[in-house]
């Protein structure tokens, strides 16, 4: 798996001359698996609520509620952490707001991370196969309990202010190009004042958490269903050799835990980039230097 320096899913929000950088990248793949356990998902995504013609009626029945089977729930994750200096981080990072990464049993989404984290992370079922006459069976043994979620970090109480060098500020996004001083205060504020700025803030990053549990409840949660319905039932998937055997299972299902993983990390790219482009998703800053305090006030914008 290529290794890209630029962040996907929930990269800290970054301002530079009124631009927003994306915080999320779409995901490529983690694997090769067998395209016939692949399924179509909007956008281009494995299917993990699609259920393939293969899927036999039996399975399909008793996978729906009310057929006596006991459904484990996809536990939840969640957090929040009042942590971020907006001074510290206007000056260092040219922005950074909010930041509400996905997390799958406890690996928080780093900014730079590899293709395929979720699916690491992901706790998979095990499979046993064995031989029958000349053909293999597969069936599910085991099903983990996966927990998924986000953790979401938010201002810090204000005020927010940290002394800088006016140098890097210049080189920054601040047009301060006609300032002599060698360093001031940054303050960081809203338009509306340090309290709205932590409103909006939370509002912003609430959006983000809230893609973040509707990909798993409706991604995740629906494949999960199906494989612990097949290991209840005892249903053996036929194929010619281990592996065939193995993909009918998991075609039958909604897909490999790899693809449903990596499924999940294309949508909340997605998501979050839709986000990012709509008007109540834009984030801009700008600054005035005041020279009588020698203090540059940075005014930051959630929309546009």
């Amino acid at each position: 798996m290529a290794h890209r320096t630029t962040a996907m899913f929930r990269r800290p929000i970054r301002v530079r001359k009124g631009v927003m950088y994306q915080l999320l990248r779409v995901v490529r793949k983690v694997s090769k698996p067998d395209a016939t356990a692949r399924s179509p998902l909007p956008g281009g995504s494995p299917a993990v609520s699609a259920r393939p013609a293969a899927l036999g009626h039996d399975l399909r029945r008793l996978a729906e509620p009310g057929e006596g089977v006991v459904q484990r729930q996809i536990l939840g994750e969640t957090g929040t952490v009042k942590n971020i200096d907006l001074a510290a981080n206007q000056a260092a990072y040219h922005g950074v707001n909010g930041f509400t990464p996905p997390s799958v049993n406890g690996r928080l989404y780093q900014s730079g991370e590899n293709d395929g984290w979720a699916a690491v992370a992901l706790k998979k079922p095990d499979v046993a196969v064995r031989a029958d006459g000349e053909t293999f069976k597969a069936r599910v043994t085991s099903v983990p309990t996966n927990h998924v979620g986000y953790r979401m970090y938010l201002p810090m109480a204000p005020p927010w202010t940290t002394r800088v060098q006016l140098d890097q500020m210049r080189r920054s996004y601040f047009n301060l190009n006609d300032v002599e001083a060698e360093s001031a205060n940054l303050t960081v504020t809203g338009p509306k004042g340090p309290d709205a700025l932590v409103t909006q803030v939370t509002e912003h990053e609430t959006v983000h958490a809230n893609d973040i549990l509707k990909r798993r409840d409706t991604m995740l949660t629906p494949w999960d269903k199906q494989v612990t319905a097949a290991m209840k039932t005892g249903t053996e998937f036929a194929g010619a050799s281990e592996d065939l055997a193995r993909a009918k299972l998991w075609q039958a299902v909604g897909g490999t835990p790899d693809e449903v993983a990596l499924g999940m990390e294309t949508a909340w790219g997605k998501d979050s980039e839709a986000f990012h482009a709509a008007p109540n998703g834009k984030t801009r800053s700008d600054s005035q230097y005041i020279a009588k305090t020698n203090t540059i006030l940075a005014l930051v914008w959630l929309t546009v």
